[in-house]
């Protein structure tokens, strides 16, 4: 079945940034929270913490040329960042940008991350998404996964994921659907068709999902690789979580 919703708001998003990871932290003077975002590609990946409503940046790090940034999600003071290949999950101190230490993610591509606040939950575009959780030394250890199914059959090409308690919200690859998925059982009970919210092509798929309850506590953001917009939707409360 399908989601229904109505468009509240629209902010400005950055055209240069191919999105790849996108949450919502604190509550700016503004009353706003901040955008966290991982725009990927070599050579021009980069991290960007910018103010909602204005788009300005207040502070932004450029990754390694040889890094293609994938997923981001703050646990704890840290902000852990899946690369795309490499096998690794960087992790950065949340207010200095400074890389702190690599993790080994031996699972396949890296594409989206997402916390509920005591674990991250990854995604590779496979059918599957990983549970981690940082061990007494703060290394993260995979906990267990489950496979993501509809109707008993695999979903593959889960991409950008969002924590909106009790479910994960996830874009499906190259096509305007949004999941909402158990993370404890894997299935996929509703779907978020964003057809007709913006106009893209090629490899400016729909991508990116956060969620503030300062925002509205039934309300979800969305965005896609390029996109010059974010849209906030406000959807039913039985529909969003």
């Amino acid at each position: 079945p399908k989601a229904k919703f109505t468009v509240l708001a629209r902010y400005p998003h950055q055209t240069t940034c191919f999105t790849e990871g996108l949450f919502l932290h604190g509550t700016a003077s503004s009353g706003e929270p901040e955008v966290f975002e991982s725009c990927g590609l070599y050579g021009r990946s980069y991290l960007r913490r910018y103010a909602l409503g204005s788009g300005e940046t207040r502070s932004q790090t450029a990754v390694p040329a040889e890094i293609f940034s994938e997923g981001l999600a703050l646990l704890g003071t840290s902000l852990y960042m899946l690369m795309y290949h490499g096998g690794q999950i960087v992790e950065y101190d949340s207010a200095t940008w400074a890389e702190v230490r690599r993790h080994p993610f031996p699972y396949g591509e890296g594409w989206g991350l997402t916390t509920d606040g005591c674990d991250l939950l990854a995604t590779t575009g496979s059918p599957y998404l990983y549970r981690l959780r940082p061990d007494a030394a703060g290394t993260l250890q995979l906990e267990r996964r489950v496979e993501v199914t509809a109707f008993g059959r695999s979903i593959r090409m889960l991409n950008e994921v969002e924590y909106v308690t009790p479910y994960v919200w996830v874009n499906v690859w190259h096509t305007n659907r949004l999941l909402r998925v158990d993370p404890h059982t894997g299935v996929a009970d509703l779907q978020l068709d964003l057809t007709g919210l913006h106009m893209w092509r090629g490899e400016a798929t729909p991508n990116g999902i956060a969620y503030s309850p300062s925002l509205g506590p039934t309300s979800l953001l969305v965005t896609g690789k390029l996109w010059p917009q974010m849209f906030l939707l406000n959807l039913s409360a039985a529909d969003l979580y």
